[in-house]
């Protein structure tokens, strides 16, 4: 009934509801007219198909207080977020994390519920509190080898005032959050580098499995060591250096020491032995140089090794 003036706009919002009648797949096209005096009549239509009701998931994975870098053997905390932003209840879905042979299951499992204005809340809340509650009924969870499984996932569907199906990086603002927490440890022979994970949702009326995003664990260490070698005509004086008799029996013991914080694995000692042969010596590591011996020793037995 008021002027619109030069530069001026307008805006006037409807909201429909889709008869639940409405045949999946189908178009709906709508269309509003504008009858200005002295001009023609102005028409603009707007189209949407309509879906077939069913669930939809929308999920992601967390590392609870994230780091740079972790060490073996250090525990950390994961967060399966999830929620339903379909028109149908999840029912009974099942979740399966399949852990990196360098992650190793700890357990004490949470699970709770939270508001759609908290966005990306931190770990650990106290349930219930100001917009956390208990996820109830609860999953389930187990785990056999590497293998984490949640069973009997049940998220209700949420009536939305201004419906959205978006899933970001913080999930979806306008449908509530269900939670799930548990610790996890890097293995103490976990390698060094990254370590990948993720999970995957299915079942519960779901069309199709949903898989999360993935996390990485840079795991770093120093592998630092020393060796030593000594010598001795028994097994309990060792030295750096004696004398002997020709044709005399001697032993010697190698020696490695660990200093660094990460496991070795498949370490491999190399014992060039005194060898009197000239240019012809033929050196394992450099072939091209004798190792300046003036005798021979010959190998005999290995008296023990430890461990």
């Amino acid at each position: 009934n008021g002027a619109l003036q030069p530069g001026e706009c307008r805006s006037f919002w409807y909201n429909f509801i889709v008869s639940s009648s409405a045949t999946p797949n189908s178009v709906i096209t709508n269309c509003v007219w504008a009858q200005i005096p002295g001009m023609q009549l102005l028409q603009a239509c707007g189209s949407f198909t309509v879906q077939a009701p069913a669930p939809v998931a929308c999920i992601g994975k967390q590392i609870c207080s994230p780091q740079a870098s972790y060490t073996p053997g250090q525990i950390v905390r994961l967060r399966f977020r999830l929620q339903n932003i379909g028109g149908q209840d999840i029912s009974g879905a099942t979740i399966i994390d399949n852990l990196h042979p360098s992650l190793q299951y700890v357990g004490n499992p949470t699970f709770y519920m939270s508001s759609p204005n908290l966005l990306n809340p931190p770990c650990n809340p106290t349930i219930p509190s100001n917009g956390f509650s208990a996820w109830s009924p609860a999953p389930t969870i187990t785990s056999i080898g590497q293998t984490i499984t949640v069973s009997n996932i049940t998220i209700p569907s949420t009536c939305q005032s201004f419906f959205s199906n978006g899933c970001g990086n913080l999930g979806n603002t306008a449908v509530d959050y269900y939670w799930i927490e548990f610790d996890v440890k890097i293995a103490d022979t976990a390698a060094l580098g990254n370590i990948l994970n993720n999970y995957t949702i299915s079942g519960g009326g779901l069309p199709e499995p949903v898989t999360s995003n993935t996390v990485y664990f840079l795991v770093t260490g120093t592998a630092g060591f020393t060796l030593q070698k000594n010598v001795a005509v028994d097994t309990t004086n060792w030295q750096q250096s004696l004398t002997a008799s020709a044709g005399s029996t001697v032993k010697y013991r190698l020696q490695m020491n660990w200093t660094g914080n990460v496991q070795l694995r498949y370490a491999t000692f190399v014992d060039l032995l005194p060898l009197d042969n000239g240019s012809s010596d033929g050196k394992i590591l450099e072939t091209c140089l004798p190792r300046g011996s003036q005798y021979n020793v010959t190998y005999q037995s290995t008296l023990l090794s430890t461990p």
